[in-house]
């Protein structure tokens, strides 16, 4: 399963929250205010997506589905973070455990307990073996947004009598987020890289303190050489809380992957 640590890199990889273990019930109670347009530049939209990904802990619990060129894959996934930490991510199918991803700030390990294989890249290594300028903040925000956002490049915001959006350009990277006009938050995402693009499209969000968290959504990675990736997320259970300590320990008899 080549294919299952590349995607949950990108969950768009991927989210949450509310105090205490949420079954995914809540709605806003009030509709939030008409936006005065007038008022709301790049900055004010950049510093809106910012603050809705100002999330310290998350548990999330849910389905995906992951779609590969060679191959399909269902299961359970559950996942555990800590802002400026940690993700754990845990992949289940029929009750038994198929794999768990530890992603450090500068270390993305790999148990793969079907070929009961361990492997482990730093994190620069990671990133560069597949070509991608993403570090552990920008994982962390796909992971509780469905999106990143740099604060090192330029952006633009456009609007028109339906639509909303903002722009980011780079020498590096092209980054396009719709955006919800009722709270300027992005429903899609695009990041553009040289040779790899990813698109996240968001069905479901939900308000959980005060953030905005997609709930349910897809997202498709693609590469030059015309392989793709299609993750589909459907969270069914979300808390925001400090938790207990998560365990990722490597069993003598795992051999390196590769080996």
């Amino acid at each position: 399963m080549h294919w299952i640590p590349f995607s949950l890199l990108f969950l768009a990889c991927c989210l949450l929250l509310s105090c205490g273990t949420s079954h995914l019930s809540s709605e806003l109670k009030n509709p939030p205010s008409p936006i005065a347009f007038d008022k709301i530049n790049s900055d004010s939209v950049y510093n809106r997506i910012s603050a809705n990904q100002s999330i310290p802990f998350l548990m999330a619990k849910g389905r995906a589905k992951f779609m590969s060129n060679k191959e399909s894959v269902e299961g359970k996934l559950t996942l555990y973070g800590i802002k400026d930490s940690m993700y754990l991510i845990i992949i289940k199918k029929l009750g038994i455990e198929l794999s768990r991803i530890l992603i450090t700030k500068d270390s993305f390990k790999i148990l793969d307990r079907i070929n009961e294989t361990y492997s482990a890249n730093a994190m620069d290594e990671f990133t560069e073996k597949f070509n991608i300028p993403l570090d552990f903040q920008s994982i962390h925000q796909l992971l509780t947004t469905a999106c990143f956002i740099d604060s090192n490049i330029y952006y633009e915001f456009k609007k028109d009598r339906k639509n909303c959006s903002l722009h980011g350009y780079s020498e590096y990277q092209i980054l396009n987020y719709k955006l919800d006009t009722m709270r300027l938050l992005p429903y899609s995402f695009e990041a553009q890289f040289e040779n790899r693009d990813l698109y996240v499209e968001v069905q479901k969000s939900m308000p959980f303190s005060g953030k905005w968290i997609p709930v349910n959504y897809e997202i498709t990675a693609t590469h030059a050489k015309d392989e793709f990736l299609k993750i589909q997320i459907n969270w069914d259970e979300i808390k925001l809380e400090p938790f207990a300590s998560v365990r990722f320990v490597v069993p003598d008899y795992y051999k390196t992957a590769g080996e």
